[in-house]
């Protein structure tokens, strides 16, 4: 059902799997982002989370919204908003609708703890969150800082702004016989295979092959989800999956046999997947997140220390993008009492391995 507004603003709550409209106005919105969409929201829902969406409009055309998405605990439940609320315009009387829906509906769902991250772009609602209760949260949902390469320039010019020993490492896996290709839904096992082979390494729990079988076909026909991968003398090495939404690529999941390291096979798999964005005419590559804390330090002009380094996001920065911040999530706790036991409690919970790995649940995958 819609409702009108004193500013002419119709409204809606939808909790249906499917909403073409509010996927539409994401995709040509700035700061519309795919883990909005009601595509993703149907891959959460094989993962045990719920959907409510709150849609406005104007003059027929959907102007601002969000989707939140919700999971029951036995004291309640749980409920973040990534990348959102998404708004076509700053407008102030927009802003507070769209907040204050969303604290109906954490109401109506009996909603303990509500997690919401800004937007990449578009309006800036920080103060309006404050202004409605919300507290700066220590949890990120979504990538709050990444690395994003500019797809404007030639081929050429975006290879030359890569660091000088990843030219090296692409140029001479490519020599070696290391060849990179698109992949498709027939891929997606070998994929996960190399994926699991990676968290057996790193120690994280990937996702099980039926989430990236759905996550494939829900995409797969309105917006762009790919899989590439490389390969040494016909043999799989390493793959990723990537996601074209906007006038954005996104690399989401990625996997690694372990052989062949000196033939560079995720250079050579980071280079194709580049320039397959470039020539199907995206704007912009995202690598889908670094450490906050590294972005910070890079964004004031210093340099990292030798222990930051070594970790996993570093070699990202060597594909000549830039380090970009976005939004720090912020939190909202309606209720005082859990509120002031969330504040005592959670800094030192923050420290568990168990706190972990409840955090990877809600992020954005």
């Amino acid at each position: 059902m819609q409702v009108q507004t004193p500013a002419a603003y119709l409204y809606r709550h939808s909790t249906e799997p499917t909403d073409p409209a509010w996927d539409r106005f994401l995709q040509r919105t700035p700061g519309g982002h795919h883990v909005q969409t009601s595509v993703w929201a149907y891959l959460k829902d094989t993962m045990g989370w719920r959907t409510h969406r709150v849609v406005v409009a104007e003059n027929g055309e959907v102007v601002g919204g969000a989707q939140l998405l919700i999971h029951p605990f036995p004291v309640g439940a749980i409920g973040y908003v990534p990348k959102g609320p998404v708004l076509a315009k700053d407008d102030p009387a927009l802003t507070e609708l769209v907040l204050r829906e969303i604290r109906r509906v954490a109401g109506q769902e009996h909603i303990v703890h509500l997690t919401v991250q800004p937007p990449n772009a578009g309006p800036n609602i920080v103060p309006a969150l404050v202004g409605a209760g919300y507290s700066l949260g220590d949890t990120d949902v979504a990538p709050t800082a990444s690395v994003q390469i500019d797809l404007a320039p030639d081929l050429d010019d975006i290879f030359a702004k890569m660091k000088k020993n990843h030219r090296r490492y692409i140029r001479h896996g490519l020599r070696q016989g290391m060849t990179g290709r698109r992949g498709t839904r027939d891929d997606l096992a070998t994929f996960h295979e190399l994926l699991v082979a990676t968290a057996q390494r790193q120690g994280f729990s990937p996702y099980p092959l039926s989430y990236f079988t759905t996550l494939w076909d829900q995409f797969d026909g309105w917006a762009a989800v790919e899989l590439f991968l490389t390969e040494y003398e016909g043999k799989a090495v390493s793959a990723q999956l990537a996601i074209g939404f906007g006038d954005t690529v996104y690399t989401k999941n990625s996997g690694w046999s372990g052989e062949y390291p000196s033939l560079a096979p995720n250079h050579v798999l980071e280079w194709t997947t580049i320039q397959w964005a470039k020539a199907n005419g995206f704007h912009t590559y995202d690598l889908e997140g670094i450490e906050p804390a590294a972005a910070r330090i890079i964004a004031s002009g210093n340099s990292l220390p030798p222990e930051m380094t070594r970790r996993p996001f570093f070699w990202k920065l060597g594909f000549g993008g830039d380090v970009v911040l976005f939004p720090q999530p912020y939190v909202l706790i309606p209720n005082p009492g859990m509120r002031k036991l969330y504040s005592v409690l959670y800094p030192r919970a923050a420290r568990w391995p168990i706190t972990a790995k409840l955090v990877n649940r809600f992020r954005t995958g």
